[in-house]
């Protein structure tokens, strides 16, 4: 049996607004309703960011809470909650840890408010934390040298056998550039990885045939792109979901459901 596709959906993004998009989540109910309609249609991870009230990006736990509490009480899709906003402290961007979510992500650049510092242990400091809670990591990144952290990181923190990690192409790319960077960045990641890619700009649906053609998975949702892998864009993140769903099934990677995810991440069933 082919490896199954996990589809996780980015709805929103740090920074998405409507002016990007009419059907963009803001609101806790918005955000829950949006990840329940991808789900239904094949998402398996829900990577969430939330909004405070004037739609700014926060990490407050209450908002975060309200989130989660109304995504699980109507489907099993994976939460993995986001720590990558820019310009917030390690203790800042873990508050929501607290919850106890399934997965957070982890940038593998700099993104803290004191640019040029020590990235390589603020990574491994909150790998510590998430695994510390029970949380699985999902290591970001973009080049090589953030991957030849993510490896210097594992051999540094128990736990982190086969990691999973989310290699992300800038939206410019040209189709041969996407190929090369993709190929390149697969070939330095730890024996066992889990990866997903994503972004690629007018190049999105390159990026996603060449993430199943290699074994990878797929991230699709407004945080990266407005379009499906048709070029066309979508009236919102359950038409990217199922667009991306249908291109697994056309190459023989149908799309994982939440238990099967699970499964193949070594996370704890549900």
């Amino acid at each position: 049996m082919s490896l199954p596709n996990i589809i996780c959906v980015a709805p929103l993004g740090a920074w998405r607004n409507r002016n990007d998009h009419p059907a963009v989540p803001l609101s806790p109910k918005e955000i829950a309703d949006d990840v329940v309609a991808c789900a239904r249609t094949g998402a398996s991870i829900a990577h969430l960011h939330a909004r405070d009230s004037d739609g700014k990006p926060t990490q407050d736990i209450g908002i975060y809470r309200e989130i989660q509490e109304r995504i699980t009480a109507r489907c099993d899709i994976i939460v993995q909650i986001s720590t990558g906003t820019r310009g917030m402290t390690v203790a800042q961007a873990l508050q929501p840890i607290a919850l106890g979510p399934e997965m957070a992500s982890l940038a593998l650049r700099d993104v803290g408010p004191q640019q040029g510092a020590d990235v390589h242990e603020r990574v491994a400091q909150m790998a510590r934390a998430m695994l510390k809670a029970g949380v699985c990591p999902e290591f970001d990144g973009s080049d090589s040298e953030m991957i030849e952290r993510l490896i210097d990181v594992c051999e540094q923190v128990d736990g982190l056998r086969q990691p999973c990690v989310g290699l992300f192409l800038k939206d410019d790319v040209t189709a041969s550039a996407a190929a090369t960077h993709i190929l390149q960045l697969v070939s330095l990641l730890p024996e066992g990885a889990h990866w997903w890619a994503a972004k690629g700009g007018a190049n999105h649906a390159l990026v996603q045939t060449l993430a199943l053609g290699l074994g990878g998975h797929c991230r699709v949702g407004f945080e990266d792109s407005l379009i499906g892998v048709d070029g066309v864009e979508v009236e919102g993140n359950a038409a990217l979901v199922s667009r991306v769903a249908a291109l697994g099934t056309a190459v023989g990677r149908p799309p994982a459901t939440p238990a099967e995810a699970r499964k193949i991440l070594g996370l704890m069933p549900r």
